[in-house]
This record gives C-alpha cells, sequence and structure tokens, in this order.
C-alpha cells in the first residue's frame, strides 16, 4: 500500500501527493496494528502453554495451602515453594505480585477470587494437575445418611450437575 507500481503511475499534482502520503502512513500504522495485534495473542498463547504438567512448576515462584492436596502433590514432585495457611492468603500473596502461581483446589480459588472482585486481576488456568475427590462421612447409623442419601442422588442426576461437572472436566 505503500508503492506505487512499476513508477509510471505517480501522483502529479499537490493534492494527489498529499492524499498518496496520508494512505501511505495510513496504511503503515494498519499493517503494524495487526502485526502487533498477532504477536501479542501469540505471546498470551504461550504463556498460557508453559504450564502443561506438574514437572512445569518448578520454573515458577510456587505457593500453596500447607497439609493440603496441592501441597501434598508438590512434595511428590520435589517442586520447591512457599507454604500459607490458607487460600486467603495465597491470593492476598498474588494479588501483591510477592508470588508467581498459586496452587490450590480450582473451585476454592474461583470461588475465593470472585467474592474478593479480582476475576480481571487474578487468572485461573484451565489446567488440571490432580483430580480429587470428595466424601462425607456420618457417625455410624447416623440419620442424617437416609435423609442426605436421596438428596445427593437427586441432584447427581439433574442436568445442572452434568453441566457443571462438564467445567472442570
Amino acid at each position: 500500500m505503500t508503492t506505487v507500481g512499476y513508477g509510471d503511475k505517480s501522483p502529479r499534482t499537490t493534492g494527489g501527493r498529499v492524499i498518496a502520503l496520508i494512505w501511505m502512513f495510513m496504511a503503515i500504522i494498519i499493517i503494524s496494528s495487526l502485526t502487533a495485534g498477532i504477536a501479542s495473542s501469540l505471546t498470551v498463547q504461550t504463556m498460557n502453554d508453559e504450564i502443561n504438567s506438574v514437572q512445569d512448576l518448578s520454573k515458577f515462584e510456587v505457593t500453596s495451602v500447607e497439609s493440603s492436596s496441592a501441597q501434598e502433590l508438590l512434595n511428590l514432585y520435589n517442586i520447591e515453594h512457599n507454604e500459607v495457611i490458607d487460600e486467603k492468603e495465597g491470593i492476598a500473596l498474588l494479588g501483591n505480585e510477592e508470588t508467581k502461581l498459586f496452587v490450590y483446589d480450582e473451585p476454592i480459588l474461583r470461588y475465593e477470587i470472585k467474592r474478593r472482585g479480582l476475576e480481571n486481576e487474578i487468572e485461573v488456568l484451565p489446567k488440571t494437575l490432580k483430580k480429587d475427590y470428595y466424601g462425607y462421612s456420618f457417625p455410624k447409623n447416623s440419620v442424617l445418611v437416609d435423609e442426605i442419601n436421596p438428596v445427593l442422588i437427586g441432584v447427581l442426576k439433574t442436568m445442572e450437575w452434568n453441566s457443571i461437572m462438564s467445567k472442570y472436566e
């Protein structure tokens, strides 16, 4: 867009030359913006792709909650990390940029980040490093078992539950 062909055709009048000059600068700005947008998009994608496995965490300064399954996983893979008392302290460290990564249970992190209104400041990566299963326990012969089991089974059979679970698989 900044060339005029083989040179056989070029603006001859002052007005034509001014329009050609403006056209060339606009073309350079448009092409530069397009190139910057593509480069930015590729850079963000590369950063998200840096963590593909637990071993990739060793490249970063990592924090986790002590005595949690996430901390147990980091210990299992010998990944050096700092420990905090709870997720609130870990999210505060992220917000203050005192740690680069905070590894903990995704549902709890999402809830706490949303509760604090930090959705635009802290990103939860869609990577699952370890699946955890939760259970409930009651004293033997508890009457609560007969009350809670039908409710849990009813919830597990709903479309809403399947929709929620599909987000975490």
